[in-house]
This record gives structure tokens, sequence and C-alpha cells, in this order.
């Protein structure tokens, strides 16, 4: 099982930053999160709101996808692909740890 757990960033048009930006679970934050996860990496994987940290859990047990590097890359080009939140904030995901 991959568990990486990642910090997410809201970066507005001005190039302000929002660390330990997504809310709690059942806001619009979280499930904007969440879902742009999910479209990036897939549905498979379980998606935890870490209270205690204000940071996102993303775990795998998909035997097929174990190489946790490929889950590292494609979280941090999210940014890269510039995800837009009403046009005019982007999304930016920093892995804090893997394991």
């Amino acid at each position: 099982m991959t568990v990486i757990e990642v910090m997410v960033i809201m970066t507005d048009a001005d190039g302000r930053k929002h660390s330990y930006w997504g809310g709690e679970t059942g806001t619009a934050e979280f499930y904007t999160v969440t879902n742009t996860l999910e479209a990036y990496l897939g549905e498979k994987i379980g998606i935890y709101h870490h209270l205690g940290h204000d940071t996102f859990v993303i775990e795998n047990d998909d035997e097929g996808c174990e190489n946790s590097y490929d889950y590292i890359e494609i979280i941090e080009s999210i940014y890269e692909n510039a995800f837009s939140y009403n046009g005019e904030k982007y999304l930016e995901f920093v892995v804090l740890q893997v394991h």
C-alpha cells in the first residue's frame, strides 16, 4: 500500500498563497481537492483529511500501482497543468511524506 501525505496550497491570481487549504470534510474546498486528486490519480484511491496536520492523506492498495514515484510526479504536476479554481486561483500540492 502506498500512503502519501500532501499539503494543499491555493495560489491567487496575484500570487498570494494560502497554505493548508482544503477545508473540512463536506465543504466545497474539500471536494475541489478530492475531485482534483481523483481526476489525476484515479478513483481507486482513498483520500482523507488529516485534521491533526490539516493535510490530505492519499492511500492506494492497487498492486499494479506500487511505484510511489509515479504518484509523486503526478501530484507535483497538477500545478504545472494549472488546475484553475473559479478561473482565478490555482491548486498546488506539496508532498510531505510517503510511506
